[in-house]
């Protein structure tokens, strides 16, 4: 047990050596303040409108790779919207710099989970109260999208700030704890930064597909798929900060 303990702290401490801290590379914001949170609730629609819109996301509707907008119901302040909306005749009323938020590429985190999920937006989502977001001129966001939906960086996570794990398995996800992991910043021309790029961008088409498969086998055929590819950008990020096979395991575990 102590031998675990042992590869399980060189692990951690080899992910530190080998990154650099996100707010470093990125910038990271919480999305909304308590009292935007509640003003946005006045700026919600419950479907789309002719009008020029912007997709409303929260935390429970925050997937790894996938926004289940329009799929799950969303949860916002004690309502439940089917499909909710910001509609442009409503943008004058944000904040000049959260509208400029939401109209930039970014990736969003859910606040409360059992493990990081988050999704690339390029510029149509207003992300709700609890989440976090991500801008970065530096790095390729579908690589760092790949570097955070991994499993050593949840491994991470819960091993340096195990002290915000809630009930359930769940844990706090925040801007305070979220710039400090370590982000191993590479040549985009690198052979292991492209091939990340490229597994991201193939389990976002997936994902798609899958909330608009059709049949049984199609959608256990798209969900082999998903794995599959996920496997490989997680062997890719044990390549990338230089774990080994013990610690792999312990990551794995």
């Amino acid at each position: 047990y102590r031998n675990i303990l042992q590869v399980a702290e060189a692990g951690v401490g080899k992910l530190r050596k080998n990154g650099k801290r996100l707010d470093e590379v990125a910038t990271v914001n919480g999305a909304a303040t308590v009292s935007e949170a509640y003003e946005y609730k006045d700026y919600l629609l419950n479907e789309p409108t002719n009008d020029d819109y912007f997709i409303f996301a929260n935390t429970g509707t925050i997937d790894r790779y996938s926004l289940l907008w329009g799929i799950k119901a969303t949860t916002y302040i004690k309502d439940k919207y089917d499909k909710p909306v910001i509609p442009k005749r409503n943008w004058g009323k944000m904040s000049e710099n959260r509208l400029s938020q939401a109209q930039k590429e970014k990736i969003i985190i859910g606040g409360m989970n059992k493990y990081l999920e988050c999704i690339y937006d390029d510029g149509k989502i207003v992300a709700g109260k609890s989440t976090t977001t991500i801008y970065s001129d530096e790095i390729n966001l579908l690589y760092l999208l790949g570097i955070l939906n991994s499993k050593l960086i949840t491994y991470y996570y819960r091993s340096v700030f195990s002290g915000l794990s809630l009930q359930g398995g769940f844990f706090r996800i925040g801007p305070p704890q979220l710039k400090e992991l370590p982000i191993k910043v590479v040549e985009s021309k690198n052979s292991k930064h492209e091939k990340i790029v490229n597994l991201v961008e193939q389990i976002m088409a997936s994902q798609k597909s899958l909330a608009m498969a059709q049949t049984p086998q199609e959608k256990e055929r798209l969900e082999r798929q998903i794995q599959v590819t996920d496997k490989a950008i997680d062997s890719l990020v044990y390549e990338l900060y230089g774990l080994n096979d013990e610690e792999i395991k312990i990551v794995e575990g």
